[in-house]
């Protein structure tokens, strides 16, 4: 059986896409562009061997990743026989699927301190739980007892099943003598302009009146002595500030907008998990055009899963349209309105106005919430 090269296609978010590309570039990742639906939005498609570090790269870039779809594309010999290997090979890959994920191949242990793996470690051994078992050959709740039981440093354990790995998790007792608190300052929930600072225990950090930024330091948590010495306490204040934020919207009366034209294309395929063994041709021209996607199992009493993907292609055009500011002016402004509640959503007693401006056949719609608040 012949297999061409398998690519993905990934629907990514994100800015900066010529630092990405870049990025590709320098790890030697070659990469189709599809589309870029909007400024932050566009389509890739990517050799499946470069999968993972294209990932990575992404993830770095707090980029957001969703797999549309893959093609496999197969050899185009159409017979007997190349079905029927297909057929055995997706039989045999089913059966080693199905015992693989029913095995455990590790055991992993965490939360230690004092303790090390090799005495957790042992005390398994030593009671014949290892790796390379069947899942259902493991009682959790005697791995939990057991632990506990055999070794007096722990206080709580707990074991679980993920994947083919189990895991287990380990609470130490704790001395209560040695114990040492870390203690957090206080900081700033919000972008804000400080108007009072009631002080029971801590150094204040900023002035009253002073402007200071989401999560910077209002009160730290210890005391400065004269030698020079700091005493560790818990900061505690009561915080009295003013918080204001906006948001402006821009509106052209005149504008352009992208409508279906009532013509579209329907694309379908049959997948068997990753093989695609039946795909229609994307044959059509569409210069701009937006896709839904359906998933259907035309063979539910089959004994494989196989999924039909249907893909509708809506051509598009542009179309100019006028619609007054004055009959949209509420919409904007209630628009505002949920954006900055959603920053300010646990303040009560906000204060909500809007300005409006025109220049140069631009509407600037500018809201303003404002409130007092007290944190601590």
């Amino acid at each position: 059986m012949v297999f061409n090269e398998q690519k993905i296609t990934y629907k990514v978010k994100g800015l900066n896409f010529k630092k990405f590309l870049e990025l590709l570039k320098k790890e030697k990742i070659e990469v189709s562009m599809l589309k870029r639906q909007e400024y932050n939005i566009f389509y890739i498609e990517v050799n499946a061997k470069n999968v993972k570090t294209f990932l990575k790269i992404a993830n770095t870039l707090n980029y957001q990743v969703e797999e549309t779809n893959s093609t496999i594309l197969l050899n185009s010999k159409n017979n007997i026989k190349r079905n029927l290997s297909l057929f055995i090979c997706v039989v045999f890959i089913c059966i080693l699927t199905v015992f693989s994920c029913n095995m455990v191949y590790k055991i992993e242990i965490y939360g230690l301190e004092t303790l090390t793996k090799q005495q957790v470690v042992k005390v398994l051994n030593d009671n014949n739980i290892k790796a390379f078992k069947t899942k259902s050959s493991y009682n959790l709740n005697n791995i939990e007892l057991l632990l506990k039981s055999s070794l007096d440093k722990i206080s709580f354990a707990s074991a679980i099943i993920k994947g083919n790995t189990i895991i287990i998790n380990i609470n130490e007792k704790i001395n209560n003598d040695e114990y040492i608190y870390d203690y957090q300052p206080i900081v700033a929930p919000y972008d804000c302009i400080i108007k009072k600072i009631d002080l029971k225990s801590g150094t204040v950090a900023v002035e009253e009146g002073q402007t200071v930024k989401k999560g910077q330091e209002i009160v730290l948590p210890y005391i400065d002595y004269k030698d020079g010495t700091q005493l560790p306490v818990k900061a505690s204040a009561d915080i009295y500030a003013y918080v204001e934020v906006s948001h402006t919207t821009q509106y052209i009366e005149n504008h352009t907008e992208l409508v279906r034209t009532g013509r579209k294309f329907e694309l379908t395929q049959l997948n068997l998990y990753n093989f695609i063994f039946k795909k229609d041709k994307a044959n059509f021209n569409y210069k701009k055009y937006e896709t839904e996607i359906s998933y259907t199992y035309p063979f539910n009493n089959f004994i494989l899963p196989i999924k039909k993907t249907t893909i509708t292609y809506y051509e598009l055009k542009e179309k100019s349209v006028f619609i007054p500011f004055e009959k949209v002016k509420q919409n904007i402004i209630e628009e505002n309105k949920k954006v900055l509640y959603n920053n300010l959503s646990n303040i009560k007693n906000k204060q909500f106005l809007s300005y409006i401006s025109y220049e140069e056949n631009i509407y600037y719609i500018t809201s303003y919430l404002k409130a007092d608040v007290i944190f601590n």
